[in-house]
C-alpha cells in the first residue's frame, strides 16, 4: 500500500484487513499454530455466510488473469480470491500466501466495482480498468489505527 490511507479507500476499492498470520519465527509454536486455525476458521465461516445469503462463489482464475484486478491480486501475494456480487459492487475474500502448501498469512476483504471481476458484465462499456494498489501489511492497519485515534482526539 502507499500509504494507511489507502488501506481503507483505494480508489475504488475498499480493503478491509481480517487477519494477519506472523512468521513462525516471531511466535512461540502453540501461538502460531492457534493463530493459522483461527485464520482457517475465519476464511470458512465468511466463506459459508455468503453461500448461504448470495450463492455459492466464483473463484478468480490467478493462474492465467486476463483482468487487471486478477494482475494487482497476483502482484501482491494472493494465493486464493473468491467473490460474490452485491448490487453495483462485488466482495471479494482474498487470502495472501506462498503457494500451496504454504499456509495463509493474510486475509481481507475487497469491496470493489463490479466490473472489476465480470468486465463484460451486461450494459457496461468495455473499458481500461485501473486496481488500486492491493497490497497491505499489518503495520500498515496498525498505523491506520494510530491516525484515526489520534484525529478523534481520544487517547
Amino acid at each position: 500500500m502507499r500509504s494507511s490511507r489507502s488501506m481503507m479507500a483505494g480508489g475504488a476499492a475498499w480493503i478491509i484487513p481480517l487477519s494477519w498470520v506472523p512468521s513462525a519465527h516471531d511466535t512461540n509454536d502453540a501461538e502460531h499454530q492457534e493463530l493459522r486455525v483461527r485464520a482457517d476458521l475465519l476464511w470458512g465461516e465468511i466463506g459459508m455466510a455468503c453461500e448461504q445469503q448470495y450463492g455459492n462463489q466464483i473463484g478468480i482464475d490467478l493462474t492465467t488473469p486476463e483482468s487487471a484486478y486478477a494482475r494487482e491480486l497476483i502482484r501482491t501475494g494472493v494465493r486464493r480470491a473468491d467473490w460474490w456480487r452485491f448490487g453495483d459492487s462485488a466482495v471479494v475474500c482474498v487470502v495472501y500466501a506462498a503457494p500451496l502448501p504454504a499456509p495463509m498469512s493474510r486475509i481481507a476483504l475487497h469491496v470493489i466495482p463490479y466490473a472489476w471481476v465480470w468486465e463484460t458484465a451486461p450494459g457496461k462499456a468495455k473499458k481500461p480498468l485501473v486496481p488500486t494498489d492491493g497490497d497491505w501489511t499489518w503495520s500498515d492497519v496498525v498505523a491506520l489505527a494510530a491516525e484515526t485515534l489520534a484525529a478523534s482526539g481520544t487517547d
